[in-house]
């Protein structure tokens, strides 16, 4: 009897610890936004990317469950190759990039294209050939440099992207990355059961569609190679970009070290309409591998703060064949 009391107390404690722990988390990213919000409306832009690595190094010290995280990651990805302590500075870095990427995000409203268009360079002659053929374009990216800069820019270039969004648990916050995200003239559609038809109707209009595909997939994911571990993926970019034939080219926008940006391409994984399983697993491990690659340049600006290796598969799996894909554009 002592017992079945002394559970139930341990599992109200705990229950209580974790909602403590996640309303003090939804205050303190709350406070970040908003006041990273109002900084923005009053300091030189020098000035906000000083504070935001200011907040960046804050939070890698104050947020210790998430680096554990972050560096787990690391260890999986880089621990054979870098020792511990570049591992640590790495995380470091990356939160740094993520507040200045949430500063620069909150500026989105106040820019003009030509001002997006200043900030980030991009190749808009690679997204005219690809989308020559008529059959749309599928851009591939990760969460790596600035995810959401390089939309604006797509679209600052004169082309329409509808992007994929997974709705956040904050209703305030998702409304104002909603919010900011659209204010740029990106189409947003909510993540869940309806993106077939809109994507689908911008592919077939010649449109571009951007996609993430770095993140765990769950059990429903297709488990290809990611570092030498297999790592369950959306196949989503593969099977719409196989519906018409549209090229998957995978882009990252990487931050300079004076907060500019550069759009890097890769070369184009070419589909093919209608493909079968097996065309799409090849699609799927390539555009992973692109993945890979830029991670491995650019470490300090992948989120590594995602459970990326949390699904894991009911057997063995060996490392899948990267064929000739995985290579930069020249």
């Amino acid at each position: 009897m002592q017992r079945d009391i002394r559970g139930v107390v341990n599992r109200s404690l705990s229950d209580g610890c974790a909602m403590l722990r996640t309303l003090l988390l939804k205050t303190l990213s709350r406070s970040v936004v908003f006041f990273l919000l109002y900084a923005s409306k009053l300091i030189p832009l020098k000035w906000g990317y000083a504070l935001s690595g200011a907040l960046g190094v804050t939070a890698y010290s104050v947020l210790p469950r998430y680096r554990r995280v972050a560096l787990d990651n690391l260890r999986i990805a880089l621990g054979e190759e870098k020792p511990d302590a570049e591992l640590k500075t790495i995380c470091r870095c990356m939160y740094v990039n993520l507040i200045k990427n949430i500063y620069e995000f909150l500026l989105f409203p106040r820019l003009s294209r030509n001002e997006i268009k200043s900030m980030t360079t991009l190749d808009g002659e690679i997204l005219r050939k690809y989308t020559a053929a008529g059959n749309g374009l599928v851009i591939l990216t990760a969460h790596l440099g600035n995810w959401e800069l390089l939309g604006a820019r797509i679209v600052a270039e004169g082309f329409n992207l509808t992007v994929i969004g997974k709705d956040q648990r904050d209703k305030m916050i998702n409304r104002l990355l909603l919010y900011l995200r659209t204010s740029t003239g990106v189409k947003n559609v909510p993540k869940g059961k309806g993106v077939f038809t809109p994507i689908m109707e911008a592919l077939r209009g010649n449109e571009i569609v951007g996609l993430l595909a770095d993140q765990n997939a769950g059990p429903d994911g297709l488990f290809v190679d990611f570092f030498g571990t297999p790592a369950s993926t959306f196949t989503g970019p593969a099977v719409f970009a196989s519906k018409t034939g549209a090229p998957i080219l995978p882009a990252f926008c990487i931050r300079q070290s004076d907060n500019s940006h550069e759009v890097v391409f890769f070369e184009p994984i070419l589909t093919t309409r209608g493909a079968n399983e097996e065309l799409v697993e090849k699609y799927t491990q390539q555009y992973t591998k692109c993945i890979e690659n830029i991670v491995e340049k650019y470490p300090e600006q992948w989120l590594w703060l995602h459970k990326r290796w949390k699904t894991r598969p009911e057997i063995s799996i060996p490392a899948q064949d990267s064929a000739e894909s995985g290579k930069e554009a020249p």
